[in-house]
């Protein structure tokens, strides 16, 4: 888990917690421990567990927390966060497509977490849906 803070368009600041990975799997995932630093500028794509969100379940509602999916770095670079969600989701509107797939291509843990065939059951988001088929077709050898 790690705590980030958001500064909202009105000036405040909300903090997050965000899941992510258990240390052991930073390696598995091509990281270091000192691949994230206290006083990082970050970018998260995750969602909010339900469970989370639903005052009729028990533990529900919670301060802001999602499972993070995807961690940018400042300086653009892409690491998977964690293996819950959907790694197509977290393109935007305007995202290059060809740093995507050179993103895909050389991080395997990534590439595994794009292609899993048990995420076919939640959408992508429609309107980054173009984007997503353009990166698929760059990709180095396409998802089997």
């Amino acid at each position: 888990m790690v705590e980030v803070e958001e500064t909202t368009s009105d000036g405040k600041v909300k903090r997050w917690t965000v899941e992510g990975p258990a240390l052991f799997r930073f390696e598995r995932m091509d990281l270091d421990k000192s691949f994230l630093s206290e006083g990082d500028v970050v970018e998260v794509c995750g969602f909010t567990p339900k469970r989370l969100l639903d005052p009729g379940i028990p533990n529900g509602p919670r301060p802001p927390f999602i499972h993070g999916h995807l961690l940018v770095k400042a300086n653009g670079q892409r690491s998977p966060w964690g293996s819950y969600g959907k790694m197509e989701n977290c393109v935007r509107p305007g995202d290059e497509t060809q740093s995507w797939a050179h993103f895909l291509n050389a991080n395997q843990f990534a590439r595994i977490l794009w292609c899993n065939p048990y995420r076919t059951t939640v959408p992508t988001i429609a309107a980054s849906s173009a984007l997503v088929d353009e990166i698929n077709r760059l990709m180095a050898s396409p998802c089997s």
